[in-house]
């Protein structure tokens, strides 16, 4: 199955895909803002199984990147994980009403993401998490828990 990684920022998009790939994930589909990412999406032979989504990008930012994803029926249950420097609650909070599935601040804790993925990809189901997760230096104890 196929994943994408958007993020304006080359050295971000590699990093989250060795992340995906050191927990076995493959497929890899990178775009580096949100019109590439519709235009991958497109042009893709299969539905993404997941989409990793910068929230703050030139061209097109994440969120209305995410709003029109979210009309193709296709993609109406596929994960789009927001990633966002700004871990204010307020901006993870508009990330979940945008349309995304949930929301990480960076830099991204690699166990968070993979758990929330597993629970996305594997079983359908929300992340074992509230889906709202703050930046890591800040204990998960302060995300606030959001209903999907």
């Amino acid at each position: 199955a196929l994943r994408s990684v958007v993020d304006d920022v080359p050295m971000n998009r590699r990093v989250l895909s060795l992340k995906l790939q050191q927990m076995g994930i493959t497929d890899i589909v990178e775009a580096g803002n949100g019109l590439e990412a519709l235009r991958r999406i497109c042009e893709a032979p299969a539905v993404f199984s997941a989409i990793l989504m910068d929230v703050m990008m030139p061209q097109l930012n994440g969120l209305e990147a995410t709003r029109r994803i979210r009309m193709d029926p296709r993609y109406a249950q596929v994960p789009i994980i927001g990633v966002t420097g700004d871990c204010g609650a307020h901006a993870l909070q508009l990330c979940v009403e945008t349309g995304m599935t949930a929301a990480m601040g960076k830099p991204i804790d690699t166990a968070a993401l993979g758990a929330c993925l597993r629970q996305h990809i594997l079983q359908g189901g929300a992340c074992p998490r509230p889906p709202l997760l703050a930046c890591s230096s800040i204990p998960s104890s302060a995300s606030m828990p959001m209903k999907i």
